[in-house]
């Protein structure tokens, strides 16, 4: 599919979700396509865009636009977007609308029913949360079987929404990707931060993402506690991770626990730690396990679906169970105290999993294909 006009609806350009989109609007703009982004103006708490996404659309030359809402579930602030899209694109210049979230999904499908030709609207669900209410479930859920193709990010996700009965032949899996190389050095924050700690001998485990309730810091903290180990600092990269300090003081590990915040290149201070830690409860896909693996760190991680599908317990990394905090622990022990040839042979073996399957080129690839796909069904029903 060559030269198509793409029109991206997102909430917010954040996190995982926000780079993976970023990625592949920017990827394909340099492949020749008429590549728009809209996402939403105004944040509120605990969701914003990110800085560097916005600057790396634009250097790529993608249209960006940015209006408010695309996140809340209030139909007149919907409909404001849909009046901004119909009032700067004409609905038949578009050739097929990729939708981050069901409201913008929502959006798109409008948007495209103004036009006199089918244009085929793709949502991509960057996983399946706990954090919706029934109402707003039921709504998603309508939305998603409503869509012409569904993308996942993971096998488990599809399995997740498959049990909330949306068509297994609607989804297509596509997980997302990274450039097969990070470039550029560890930051001058990073390392006036952690090469004191390592000369001084002590081991650092890092966490990346956000602090919320799903991501489950608050275990490493606890699973820090319960380690005979007292050479390990652990590191939080992320919004947020302020909010562990009292927890850490409280189980006596203050002087081990360190908050960075958000860090706007945190996959280039991956090289620096010893360990990458995600004790979530539910992830998407957990980008983070893909950096370690090509930052050539070792991963411990929840064996919730979506990890388990990256992490090879023993091969690739080390599995250990969700929510439990001494399982934690116990394997970040192993982990730390692994021989140099098993460290090595993880790491290797890791990092050829990510080539072989996450990076951009293969994430852009398979969208080429269900775009094309797409296009080829919607000339058909107007035939």
């Amino acid at each position: 599919m060559t030269g198509a006009r793409v029109l991206h609806l997102t909430t917010f350009l954040q996190g995982g979700a926000g780079r993976a989109i970023a990625d592949l609007a920017s990827t394909q703009r340099r492949l020749g396509h008429e590549v728009t982004v809209v996402a939403c103006a105004t944040g509120t708490a605990g969701y914003g865009n990110y800085a560097e996404y916005l600057d790396q659309l634009r250097d790529a030359g993608v249209t960006l636009r940015l209006c408010d809402s695309l996140f809340r579930r209030d139909l007149s602030l919907n409909l404001q977007v849909l009046e901004m899209l119909r009032h700067h694109l004409d609905s038949n210049s578009v050739d097929l609308i990729h939708a981050h979230a069901a409201v913008p999904a929502l959006v798109g499908r409008l948007f495209a029913g103004h036009a006199s030709r089918r244009i085929p609207v793709v949502q991509t669900q960057h996983g399946w949360g706990t954090s919706k209410t029934p109402a707003q479930a039921a709504a998603d859920l309508a939305v998603l079987r409503d869509v012409d193709r569904v993308v996942v990010t993971s096998e488990a996700t599809r399995d997740a929404l498959v049990g909330h009965g949306v068509p297994a032949w609607s989804m297509t899996v596509i997980p997302c990707g990274l450039q097969a190389r990070e470039t550029g050095p560890p930051p001058t924050d990073a390392t006036h931060l952690l090469k004191p700690l390592r000369d001084r001998g002590m081991r650092i485990v890092g966490c990346v993402g956000s602090v919320t309730e799903n991501k489950n810091q608050q275990l490493l903290v606890e699973a820090l506690s319960k380690m005979e180990h007292r050479d390990v600092v652990v590191v939080f990269i992320g919004e947020g991770g302020e909010a562990l300090l009292p927890q850490a003081a409280a189980a006596g590990v203050g002087d081990r626990v360190i908050a960075c915040g958000y860090q706007p290149h945190a996959a280039r201070w991956l090289p620096m730690l010893d360990l990458l830690v995600l004790p979530s409860r539910t992830e998407g896909q957990g980008l983070a396990v893909l950096e370690a693996f090509r930052a050539r760190v070792p991963v411990v991680a929840s064996d919730i679906p979506a990890l388990a599908q990256l992490v090879d317990d023993r091969r690739t990394g080390f599995l250990f169970q969700t929510d439990d905090a001494a399982a934690l622990a116990s394997a970040i022990s192993v982990a730390l105290t692994l021989p140099a040839r098993d460290r090595e042979a993880i790491v290797r073996g890791a990092r050829a999993r990510f080539l072989e399957a996450f990076t951009i080129d293969r994430m852009v690839e398979r969208h080429e294909e269900l775009y094309a796909q797409l296009a080829s069904e919607a000339l058909h029903v107007d035939q």
